[in-house]
Formats: C-alpha cells, structure tokens, sequence
C-alpha cells in the first residue's frame, strides 16, 4: 500500500499527460473498483450492525476509509516483520482499569513506550501528500482531489496522533487543575 501510495505523483504526471479520454478508460474503471470495493464493504458491515441507523453513518465513510490507509505504515512493518521472521513482542492495548465516568487514563502508566520511527514516515507521507495535492490542483486535475485527501488525512492523522496523543491528552486534562488551584489561591 505505501508502495502505490508513493508512486501516486509519477502516475498522476504520466496520466494527465496522455489526455482525458485514457485517463477515463484506465484511471475510472481502477478508481471505482479500489474505491467502490472497500466502501462497500465497509457499508455492507455498518448495515449489519446497526439495521437501522446505518444509512446515517455513510458520512463517516470517508474518514473510516482514511483511518485505514493511515495504518499502512503499521501494518507494513509488521508484515514484514513476519516475513523475515522478527519475532517481536505483542504490546496489549492499554487497559486503565478506569471504574468511575469521570476518572481519565492520563495518570495511569500502562507502558512506557517511544514513538519511535513510524510517525516521522507517516508525516513525511502526509507532507508528500500535501505537495501531490497542491500539484494537482495547479494543473487543475480536481478529479483526484478527493482521493489526494484522503490519503493526506489518513497519514497525517496518524503520524500526529502518535506522536501528540497522550502529551495533548495530559496537557488538557491538567489544565482545569491549574486553574482551580489559581483560583482558590485568589480566593484566600
């Protein structure tokens, strides 16, 4: 997937050069069997969890869908960690034991991990994406902008989020303690 995410640009170039009509007999066909087979997939899934409501939740597909491409890097890494037969400890998700509604994770220690390399890939992907885009949208091919989003959305979400989330997370949650012991402080 990182692969084919990479060579987006070169394709894109080499495309938009040989015209509109081969770009819509070998792109479009390509374009709605990647596109169409996963959302429809992803849909066919939310309709057999929620008979109801699924019809509402066809606005999350795209974000669904950039949440995916963005575990590619992930994914890649322990693909091939497999195949060259890396035998890497299994890290659990975090369970915080939280018992009340109002109790946060934020002071609990679960494992004490580095960010490592993965989220400085995924941003430099998110800032390829972010040129690619651009670069689209000054030859004013806007068919791909959609596409170009997501890829852009899903990689530069998850490089933040690995890196931020908790940091952020525990920012805010002591921010409101900062201020409460201000203002009793004022009010003594």
């Amino acid at each position: 997937m990182i692969v084919f995410s990479v060579i987006l640009l070169p394709a894109m170039i080499v495309r938009f050069y040989q015209g509109w009509f081969q770009m819509l007999y070998l792109d479009l066909p390509l374009f709605l069997a990647s596109t169409c087979s996963v959302s429809s997939f992803y849909m066919m899934a939310q309709r057999e969890l929620y008979p109801d409501k699924w019809r509402s939740r066809i606005k999350y597909m795209p974000f669904l869908m950039a949440t995916g491409i963005g575990l590619a890097v992930t994914n890649s890494k322990a693909v091939i960690e497999a195949l060259i037969g890396r035998q890497t400890e299994f890290v659990r998700t975090p369970k915080f034991q939280l018992q009340t509604n109002g109790e946060g994770w934020e002071g609990k220690k679960y494992v004490k991990r580095r960010a490592g390399w993965i989220p400085i890939i995924e941003l430099s992907l998110a800032g390829y994406f972010l040129f690619t885009l651009i670069y689209s949208l000054t030859m004013e091919n806007y068919l791909t902008t959609p596409f170009l989003l997501l890829f852009l959305g899903g990689y530069s979400y998850m490089g933040t989020m690995s890196l931020f989330q908790t940091p952020l997370r525990r920012l805010a949650c002591a921010m409101p303690a900062l201020f409460r012991s201000r203002a009793v402080e004022h009010a003594t």
